[in-house]
């Protein structure tokens, strides 16, 4: 489109611990806002994506999973690279239900 300003790179990275990943020094997280349409979202976090952002970070509790909807939507098909943190609600429960409910939202389903 003309006039449109190009987008600014995520540039600057650092070793994401002993994994080797390269980290964008900043990331997203809690994208969800229930009165804005998900495609929209989808679209906010696939511009940073586009500008090379590769951290995202949500949980369970973003407008009750909304956010893990939106992160599981923007990445399918664009996974490769990426760097998801979740986490879970409930710290005296057990995780792997906590983990089984978020599952199908982060894989767009």
């Amino acid at each position: 489109m003309s006039g449109e300003r190009p987008l600014p790179r995520f540039q600057a990275r650092r070793q994401l611990g002993r994994t080797g990943f390269q980290a964008t020094r900043v990331g997203m997280g809690d994208l969800a806002d229930r009165s804005v349409p998900l495609a929209q979202c989808v679209a906010t976090l696939h511009r940073a994506m586009d500008a090379g952002l590769n951290v995202i970070d949500t949980a369970p509790s973003y407008e009750d999973g909304y956010s893990e909807q939106i992160v599981g939507e923007a990445l399918r098909g664009r996974r490769e690279g990426m760097f998801v943190i979740d986490k879970v609600d409930f710290l005296d429960q057990p995780v792997t239900p906590q983990v089984e409910v978020v599952l199908p939202r982060l894989r767009g389903q």
